[in-house]
């Protein structure tokens, strides 16, 4: 009787393992299946606090095939707001995204409603702000309480060093620089 109890618990142990195995292999499948159109956020925009990164080592998931790194923007007011590239080391490439109001930020969650490059002149030296170099600065009208999400990339597929900051006083609205784009995004 005894022997009969280990043999059911030593069965009863592997049916466990292979079970449990079974189960880990179910979840990395959904894992992988399920995460192939997530974006991944490297943090938030405030107004005002230039953020840094690398695109170099990141995943392209969107867009132009360069790497790309996402940022959630909230305004806490309607009002225009400029998004610059300018300090950057490489030529970028700004989109804009709203979400469904779901709060899961996927790709299939979020529409893009603009994609700004710069002008595309070739005698960039990235040590000036310009919006006649390939550093990329937008402005566009936003409203309180949306939630939009920021991808920074490169033109084609160039990658690199990156500062990207916004601003809410609009500097470049006010400029006869004919290459400055101004956009509106409204529901």
């Amino acid at each position: 009787t005894q022997r009969a109890i280990g043999r059911e618990s030593k069965m009863g142990k592997c049916n466990h393992v292979a079970l449990l195995f079974v189960v880990l292999l179910h979840q990395i499948f959904l894992c992988i299946a399920t995460t192939e159109r997530n974006i991944y956020f490297v943090g938030n925009l405030t107004v005002d606090q230039p953020v840094t990164g690398d695109t170099s080592d990141a995943s392209d998931v969107y867009g132009n095939p360069s790497n790309e790194h996402f940022y959630l923007f909230s305004p806490v007011m309607d009002d225009y707001f400029t998004f610059s590239t300018c300090g950057s080391k490489y030529d970028t490439f700004l989109r804009f995204f709203e979400s469904d109001g779901s709060g899961v930020y996927s790709l299939d969650t979020i529409t893009e409603v603009a994609a700004h490059d710069d002008t595309g002149a070739g005698d960039c030296t990235y040590s000036e702000c310009t919006t006649s170099c390939c550093l990329t600065v937008v402005t566009l009208f936003m409203n309180a309480g949306e939630t939009y999400v920021v991808l920074i990339e490169g033109y084609s597929d160039f990658n690199g060093e990156y500062r990207l900051e916004v601003h809410q006083t609009d500097q470049c609205r006010a400029s006869s620089d004919s290459d400055t784009a101004m956009y509106r995004i409204q529901k």
